[in-house]
């Protein structure tokens, strides 16, 4: 193998280990090259400004220094604001690196020529150095990586910023005695400079590098503009408020570290640089490690939020050692584990809180908070400290007490932080409503009336149908004269928008109108929605027509159309004068519409369901249902769904089989509630029954509803043969959605899932078992993909069971949406959701489409999964319950020539579905051929 190939497989290798996906490993080591060499620079900076600085002037000036580094960075952020308006992120930090590179050369010279104060302005000038870098690097990839990608990769930018800090501290503490601590400030430079390249070479890599959306156009100065945009965010408002906590209580660590450390070398230069660069390299050594080893485990493990405790609860025990006993080893311990954790695991977990955050949105306040949020924690902080050293004379002892008390509300904050966080990733996958009757009526009254009124009076019947649909959905003024004339128009069709418009918004004085429509209507449905209205409108005249049709005076009445309708009508509204008259009428109606036509059959079943009287029906349902007009039949369904008559459940059960009675026969099983989920159960549970009606028995039970629905339900999901599994998980899901109070039992819905996942991860293993190199495998590896896909699908409806339904489902559409970014926070925020969850570190490596060695050794962690040779594979193949797959087995075979599995396929021709049988006799005959071929 040559020298080249072995370091191509090295970094594979490598990249395999630390989850680098193709394409991810060139911008992560720029990033990462970035970070390391502007965290060595600043390291090294802080040796040798502090260093400088103390040993001119005693440790409690620090405060007022302090103070001066926070003015001067809310400066420097002002302006950084501005630019960032006028200038790509790209040409700012190169502009930026450039000016610090020169900067430090000037620096160096005024040391050199010990110009007055220069001590004190190298140390401001740090502390805005310091600042400034972390924030370029972490808002660039921020840009680069997504959600996802973040949570993966961070950690390994973030080692480039440990490393840096151990090879600026090793080089300070090295190097700083042997040249002098000034000397120190042209090289740092060169570190800057090389940073700048690093930013140079990842803009040239193709890495996105700007904000997907340009910032709108803001006026004002730009750091009351952030500080807008971060006050008026509930998230962005908590993560300031933790910043800031977090900020001061660091400064306090870092001034009683500075203050111990004066005491125990004095004025000593030299050896204050020293002991400063071994320090912060030590520390740095030590974090290196582990980040390297803990930081992705414990993000995946913890989550973001639990790993933001790590930080302040090392900060409180070093604060409490330094109250306790205030020496070099508990400063050391103090400032050793703010160092350690703040930039490693804290800044790791930190930089992901802006991802789920918008584009342009982070690229306008990460600045602000990193900086001025920053510096102003830290200008506080030294006002605290010029307050305590007032009075009190002890150095120590009231800091740490005030940093105690900082850190409790610090992890207070985390707390609430780990709820906004989830509420922001929510928001980022929400799905906007986009039901049709909600969408109709914004845009109906968006709609302009004048011209509505206009289409009302038009003669185009076109225009005057759509102005009357609109109605239906705008609240109704001025037009209420138009659609009561509109009610005698010589459509059908407006005729009907009209009267759908008038009950609607319950317009009164149409009563007259609404009896001539009911007079001339020939729809059953019509006649009835005319009843309804003049039952509220005008029940007065309602009565009185009704006595009129049904008794004409004394006479036998003639049983029409109209007539039998009104009698429906009075038997449904229990008309008690009329109740005899009623019946009597409809009886003569029904048995003459049963000899006649298909369309009076049906009108005569329809009408005996609306009378809501059973009496009068059961003598004619075994008809009706078996009647030979489709037409009938679905209207005696129309009428079983009204009266549920128990006698005729098994039969309509049994048309459940025929597609053209199938959704009539879902609705009135469904109307008989309760009692007929144990029937329609064992139609879901008869293996000799045909998957259609097991479809639609499982669509049925599912619209009943109800916990016990649910347990039906459940239970068929738990048995070998799942005909109808696909059509039961969405009845589940319309459940939960219909219901979201409705409890399932999570210990039962927990195993469905692990099931499911199994599934995926062992059709994940078949697949990387299938040659790809022909046709009929690749075909073959589609249809596993499509698999894996469904069984994924399944995980996530079940998992909606037992959270909540909306933000699950919405998640499941952003993983379908075929974006990267919407994907990959849809995966965050179920990541989230999930903490705790045994469920979580099966379904995470699903949901982020991970290849097929990667899925493999999860698969083999959690399920005991291995590689598997292609005979292996294939025959498990071939025993697999799924028909679609064996066909698509069937065919990979033959195309492969594998003639020992022919008898496996050839015992599938008698297989009763029908595209296996066609597919196993093809790949026989071929394989038949192969064998007689290689005899």
């Amino acid at each position: 193998m040559s020298p080249v190939s072995t370091a191509r497989a090295f970094f594979q290798r490598l990249a395999f280990a630390f989850e680098v996906e193709p394409g991810e490993l060139r911008p992560t080591v720029l990033l990462s090259g970035f970070l390391l060499l502007g965290m060595a620079t600043v390291i090294c900076l802080k040796a040798v400004s502090d260093s400088v600085f103390l040993s001119e002037f005693d440790a409690s000036r620090l405060p007022y220094v302090d103070l001066a580094v926070t003015g001067l960075v809310g400066l420097a952020v002002n302006y950084y604001l501005s630019w960032t308006r006028r200038a790509s992120l790209a040409r700012l930090i190169y502009a930026t690196q450039l000016f610090v590179a020169a900067s430090l050369v000037l620096f160096w010279i005024l040391l050199r020529l010990q110009f007055p104060l220069s001590p004190a302005m190298l140390y401001v000038w740090v502390g805005v150095f310091a600042v400034l870098i972390p924030s370029q690097v972490w808002s660039l990839a921020g840009l680069v990586f997504n959600t996802r990608q973040a949570k993966r990769l961070f950690s390994l930018v973030g080692s480039g910023g440990i490393l840096g800090a151990a090879l600026g501290g090793s080089f300070a503490g090295a190097v700083g005695p042997w040249i002098g601590a000034e000397q120190l400030l042209p090289a740092s430079a060169c570190f800057v400079v090389g940073s700048a390249w690093c930013v140079w070479a990842l803009s040239r890599s193709g890495a996105p590098t700007e904000p997907g959306a340009a910032a709108p156009k803001q006026t004002g100065p730009p750091i009351f503009e952030s500080l807008g945009l971060v006050w008026n965010n509930p998230y962005l408002r908590v993560m300031a408020l933790a910043v800031f906590a977090s900020t001061i209580a660091g400064t306090l660590v870092k001034f009683q570290y500075k203050a111990v450390l004066q005491l125990e070398f004095g004025s000593d230069r030299d050896a204050l640089t020293s002991f400063s660069g071994y320090f912060y390299g030590y520390i740095a050594v030590f974090s290196f490690v582990f980040h390297t080893l803990f930081t992705s485990r414990l993000l995946r493990r913890l989550g973001v939020s639990w790993c933001l405790l790590i930080l302040p609860l090392s900060l409180m025990t070093g604060m409490v050692g330094l109250l306790v006993a205030a020496n070099l080893f508990t400063a050391i311990l103090a400032r050793g584990g703010d160092q350690a954790f703040r930039h490693s695991i804290d800044r790791a977990s930190s930089e992901l809180l802006f991802v789920p955050v918008p584009a342009d949105l982070r690229n306008r306040v990460k600045s602000f908070l990193d900086m001025a949020v920053g510096r102003a924690a830290d200008g506080a902080a030294s006002l605290i400290l010029v307050v305590l050293l007032q009075l009190s004379r002890s150095e120590v002892g009231p800091v740490s007490l005030a940093g105690i008390a900082c850190v409790i509300v610090w992890m207070g904050l985390i707390l609430r932080l780990r709820r906004e966080y989830l509420n922001t990733l929510r928001t980022t996958i929400e799905r906007p409503n986009l039901e049709a009757e909600t969408l109709l009526a914004g845009l109906a009254e968006s709609g302009p009336s004048q011209e509505l009124e206009a289409s009302l009076q038009s003669s185009d019947r076109r225009d005057l149908e759509a102005a009357v649909g609109w109605l239906q959905f705008q609240s109704v003024g001025q037009e209420q004269a138009q659609l009561a004339s509109l009610l005698e128009h010589d459509s059908p069709t407006i005729r009907h928008k009209a009267l759908a418009a008038v009950l609607e918004h319950e317009v009164s004085g149409c009563h007259r109108e609404v009896f001539t429509y009911l007079r001339r209507e020939g729809e059953i449905d019509e006649r009835w929605r005319a009843l309804e209205y003049l039952e509220r409108q005008a029940p007065e005249q309602l009565a009185a027509e009704l006595r009129q049709s049904l008794t004409a005076g004394g006479e036998q009445p003639e049983a029409t159309p109209l007539a039998a309708t009104e009698a429906a009508w009075a038997l449904a509204h229990e008309s008690g004068e009329l109740h005899e008259a009623a019946k009597k009428l409809l009886r003569a109606y029904v048995e003459t519409a049963l000899k006649g036509s298909d369309a009076e059959r049906a009108d005569a079943a329809r009408l005996l369901g609306r009378a809501g009287s059973p009496a009068e029906a059961n003598g004619h349902f075994s008809a009706l249902l078996s009647d030979p007009s489709p037409q009938v039949v679905l209207a005696a369904l129309e009428c079983a769904g009204r009266l549920k008559p128990w006698s005729q459940a098994q039969r309509i059960i049994d048309l459940l089989e025929d597609r053209r009675f199938a959704p009539a026969a879902r609705r009135a099983l469904a109307a008989f509630g309760k009692p007929i989920l144990e029937k329609l159960s064992d139609a879901l549970r008869d293996s000799g029954a045909s998957a259609t009606r097991q479809r639609q028995a499982a669509r049925a039970i599912g619209m009943i509803g109800g916990r016990e629905a649910s347990r039906y339900l459940l239970a068929y999901l738990r048995r070998p043969q799942q005909a109808a599994r696909e059509e039961v998980l969405r009845a589940l899901n319309r459940l939960r959605e219909s219901d979201q109070t409705l409890l399932f039992d999570r210990d039962i819905v927990q195993r469905l899932i692990q099931a499911a996942l199994g599934r995926f991860y062992q059709l994940g293993a078949l697949r990387q078992g299938v040659e790809t190199s022909r046709e009929g495998a690749a075909f073959l590896r589609r249809s596993l993909s499509e698999r894996m896909l469904r069984a994924r699908e399944e995980a996530l409806i079940l998992l909606g069971l037992i959270y909540p339904v909306r933000e699950i489902r919405d998640a499941r559409s952003r993983l379908a949406s075929g974006r990267p970014d919407l994907q990959s926070n849809a995966v965050e925020f179920l990541d989230s959701r999930l903490l705790g969850n045994p469920l979580r570190p099966m379904l995470l490596p699903a949901l982020e489409e991970s290849d097929d060695n990667r899925l493999l050794a999860v698969g083999a962690q959690l399920f005991d999964l291995e590689t598997l040779p292609y005979p292996t594979v294939m025959r498990r193949l071939l025993e697999n319950p799924d028909a679609w797959l064996r066909a698509c087995s069937c065919y990979a075979i033959a195309e492969a020539g594998v003639t020992a599995l022919a008898p496996r396929v050839a015992a599938l021709e008698a297989d009763p579905d029908p595209i296996l049988r066609e597919a196993a006799a093809a790949a026989g005959a071929r394989l038949q051929t192969a064998s007689e071929w290689n005899n």
